[in-house]
């Protein structure tokens, strides 16, 4: 049984292992053996590390519990409103928009029900507040299913403009989740656009959005366009990729996140019927990272050939090992449960079952906890500006994980 790590110094400067890729001795391997994504059977390129490799273990550490915070129902996202901790905007897939104080109280601000088209994976998707607190960003798919990425002006939501737009060809794989990075940049995953196996190939299409990680000045000074595109994302001025593009080869990155020490990227990308991934972009990485998708799911070949820029996750799971479907998370920097210091936690959809995943010191998947805490249909984590955790769920509204 592994040692539970007391404390985060050693993780914290440590951060995530590089990102690794295929190796052409690793993608011949798996190329020689014929796949068969549909039942699960394979083929996988070796090396990644799955939930069966570490069990997972029981919880070591001191027994924790999910507070009751906000009873809002479907709730879908919350984005602290600034540093003071003083409360936060919370999103209900329906199309409202509450704020929520401290205490846990919420006040609708911001009604789009009429607007938004719920169902599926439709609905009030995410929502994000510029870091200088002047703006307020929400995406949501519309009565017809495009996904829209607007902009409200704070504190009294009295201006509005749409920012970006992009049609959805299917009610699934819609993305939305938005966040702004630690260099101010707004950060937007977007989904392949439904169908089962990639049936329109965006995964692998840089040309245009879909199944992307996108990386934009949503707020432009002195400049008429809906948004600016950083110099130095990774395909500026590539005529054959789209230059928003910061990630491609995603299935539907449902919910990602910054390490607010490291600032690493993780994503929880959902996938298809077999397995289900945790991929990382480090801090600094600049080459745009390639997932696979849907030449791959997870490690599994899918079909045709493995792209040979492909990023292999850091970590998946099997379906065979029960689940359905990943909710990505955070890694801890909270206070609250020192134990948990540098892991990251996350859950899937139908286990409901927060686990916690450590990294050894060379930045690599060590153990996976579980925590012995629950919850059903749990859509989402949120960080709170002091680093604490909360877990979102459709019918049990908001919780806070803490102390037993």
């Amino acid at each position: 049984m592994k040692r539970v790590i007391i404390g985060s110094a050693v993780l914290v400067v440590v951060g995530v292992a590089a990102v690794v890729g295929v190796t052409a001795q690793r993608r011949a391997a798996a190329e020689a053996v014929e796949y068969g994504w549909e039942d699960c059977t394979g083929p996988f390129v070796e090396g990644v590390p799955t939930l069966a490799d570490f069990g997972p273990e029981i919880w070591e550490g001191s027994p924790l519990r999910l507070e009751p915070f906000t009873d809002v129902g479907e709730a879908v996202i919350t984005q602290a409103i600034d540093e003071t901790g003083e409360g936060f905007f919370l999103t209900a897939q329906a199309g409202m928009v509450f704020r929520v104080d401290a205490s846990g109280t919420a006040e609708p601000v911001l009604d789009l029900s009429n607007e938004v088209l719920v169902g599926d994976e439709q609905g009030l998707l995410s929502v994000a507040v510029h870091p200088d607190g002047s703006y307020l960003y929400v995406t949501f798919t519309d009565q017809q299913g495009t996904v829209h990425l607007d902009e409200f002006s704070l504190p009294g939501f009295g201006n509005r403009r749409d920012v970006l737009t992009l049609a959805q060809p299917q009610k699934w794989h819609n993305g939305g989740h938005i966040a702004f990075g630690p260099d101010g940049y707004l950060y937007a995953t977007l989904g392949d656009g439904g169908g089962l196996g990639d049936p329109f190939r965006n995964g692998q299409d840089p040309g245009n959005l879909y199944g992307t990680m996108i990386r934009i000045d949503p707020h432009p000074v002195d400049s008429a366009a809906p948004y600016l595109i950083p110099a130095d994302n990774p395909y500026v001025d590539d005529r054959d990729i789209k230059d928003e593009i910061w990630a491609w080869g995603l299935r539907n990155a449902w919910r990602f996140s910054f390490d607010r020490v490291t600032g690493d990227i993780w994503l929880g990308d959902v996938g298809q019927n077999c397995v289900e991934e945790v991929d990382v972009i480090p801090a600094g990485a600049r080459e745009g990272a390639n997932f696979g998708w849907s030449n791959l799911e997870g490690s599994q070949r899918v079909r045709g050939t493995i792209p040979e820029d492909a990023v292999l996750p850091l970590f998946e799971y099997s379906h065979l090992n029960g689940g359905c479907s990943i909710t990505g998370g955070y890694v801890y920097r909270g206070d609250g449960i020192p134990e948990l210091g540098g892991m990251y936690l996350f859950a899937d959809y139908c286990r409901g079952e927060v686990m916690a995943l450590e990294l050894d010191a060379a930045g690599r998947p060590a153990a996976v906890w579980k925590l012995g805490v629950k919850a059903n249909l749990l859509t989402s984590f949120s960080e709170g500006p002091d680093g604490e955790i909360y877990v979102l769920t459709k019918d049990q509204g908001v919780l806070k994980l803490v102390l037993r």
